[in-house]
């Protein structure tokens, strides 16, 4: 069983229980849509079903979910849209950023993005993960929150991390399944939507650098997107139809406003190569 903390608690320590079983599970060809290998949404969720939420996305896949986000996403009931969608990041600077943690603190094992919005943009707030190798939780490294500036991240002060975040979670509207808008913060049947996502380091970034050009520069570009998904595969949400959520979808660039590393073929879990991938955990916070 995996586990996390909230940054909107922002108490270090704090841990939540997962109960997401797919989050240890290898990835798996599921199918095809639009350029996407996913999991196909049923007209009704079972405790088995996954809804449509993809992995793996060619160029046109990826197009497909980062356009349902800003058709499904807004920031008021008239339909503002957010923007800077697609933070960019320096993968050199990122990989440095790590092994100076490795070295000083604990082994980073995952990334955890928490979402986050000022003046109207996306600010995704980051932390670095640790897993505990006795009981399986996953916890922040240190107090240090960051953010991207100029590619690169670099460090924020708690308190801004907490007004961004809450500016999300205060300021986003969000339409379930098409039929009208309602604040993220009042999800119809009590059940919170996603307000971050997070990915093991090693299994889906390395993975997803190694697989495409091993060698530098290269950037990590961070897509908000959004696919029609089932939740009752957790065991305990009581959400009987597919909704559309925030998700996050991770593809490599050439340089910082270049071009995507993405093909047009028919993608393949097999291979990470010129695709971009969702292989991360939505829960915490998504939990309650």
């Amino acid at each position: 069983m995996c586990q996390l903390t909230s940054l909107q608690s922002l108490r270090p320590g704090l841990v939540l229980l997962l109960a997401l079983a797919a989050c240890s599970q290898p990835l798996k060809d599921q199918g095809h849509n639009s350029g996407r290998m996913n999991r196909y949404a049923q007209n009704d969720c079972d405790l088995t079903d996954l809804g449509e939420r993809s992995v793996v996305y060619n160029s046109d896949g990826l197009s497909d979910v980062r356009h349902k986000f800003l058709e499904h996403f807004r920031l008021d009931s008239n339909g503002t849209e957010i923007q800077e969608t697609r933070p960019v990041l320096s993968l050199k600077q990122l990989g440095e950023l790590v092994a100076r943690i490795d070295s000083k603190t604990m082994q980073v094992d995952a990334i955890m993005v928490h979402y986050g919005l000022s003046a109207g943009a996306f600010k995704p707030v980051i932390r670095f993960l640790h897993q505990n190798r006795d009981n399986a939780a996953y916890l922040p490294v240190d107090s240090t929150y960051y953010h991207i500036a100029a590619y690169e991240l670099d460090t924020l002060d708690a308190a801004t991390a907490k007004a961004w975040t809450k500016a999300y979670f205060d300021s986003v509207w969000v339409s379930l399944d098409g039929n009208g808008f309602t604040p993220v913060k009042d999800s119809p049947g009590g059940n919170p939507s996603p307000t971050g996502e997070w990915f093991r380091y090693t299994d889906h970034i390395v993975r997803l650098k190694e697989e495409n050009r091993d060698a530098d520069p290269l950037y990590l570009v961070i897509n908000c997107i959004s696919e029609s998904v089932c939740y009752n595969s957790l065991g305990f949400l009581n959400d009987h139809k597919p909704q559309y959520v925030h998700l996050l979808a991770l593809n490599l660039r050439d340089s910082p406003k270049g071009t995507d590393l993405l093909h047009n073929g028919s993608p393949s879990a097999a291979s990470l190569k010129q695709v971009a991938v969702d292989l991360g955990n939505v829960c915490p916070p998504r939990c309650k």
